[in-house]
């Protein structure tokens, strides 16, 4: 377990290591600056959103082989990844990122709350979900979302997905992904690269 004092800033610019998990919370803000879990996965890692003022900023990768889950805001750095091998990633709190960035999930991607992202490639082995609070937006010109996975819910209401100057992809090879249920906005959306 990992957990900053309130108000301070821990960075740890090395790589993170080792095939254990890794909590953390505290009320500061801890810096994740190198590589979690590149070399030996972690088991999961989560981070709890214990006060207002924790938060979790990431800036290249996280590789784990269980769940990842992020619970306070989060922050990506251009190019940061995060990868399960073999579980989910729930994105809980709030997450913001200026540049290109990646998700994969062997299992489930959840995004229950608000998300503005440069370009994000989002991959599932299983189901995306937009949660009661998720809003995904792209906030540059030419940007985009593009989703990949099996099926997707949308359990956020409308304008959960919304493409700011930029524009969504959504993926399946799943014939009826949204199980009956359609996008609540078409604004710069495709679905299976079919522009609406």
């Amino acid at each position: 377990a990992i957990a900053p004092n309130n108000g301070s800033m821990l960075t740890l610019s090395g790589p993170v290591d080792g095939a254990f998990g890794l909590t953390t919370g505290g009320f500061g803000t801890l810096n994740l600056n190198g590589a979690v879990g590149g070399v030996t996965p972690l088991a999961f890692l989560t981070t709890l959103a214990t006060a207002p003022s924790s938060a979790t900023r990431i800036g290249t990768s996280v590789r784990t082989t269980g769940n990842q889950t992020y619970n306070n805001p989060t922050t990506l750095g251009a190019g940061a990844a995060l990868q399960s091998t073999g579980g989910n990633i729930s994105l809980n709190g709030v997450v913001t990122a200026s540049g290109a960035v990646s998700l994969q999930a062997a299992g489930d991607l959840l995004f229950q709350n608000s998300g503005s992202f440069g370009t994000l490639a989002a991959t599932a082995g299983g189901t995306v979900t937009l949660g009661p609070a998720g809003q995904l937006a792209a906030t540059g010109t030419g940007d985009a979302i593009v989703l990949s996975g099996s099926r997707f819910v949308n359990s956020a209401g409308a304008g959960a997905l919304t493409a700011t100057n930029g524009r969504w992809l959504v993926w399946s090879s799943n014939s009826n992904p949204f199980g009956g249920a359609t996008p609540d906005n078409r604004g710069g959306l495709a679905y299976g690269f079919k522009q609406y």
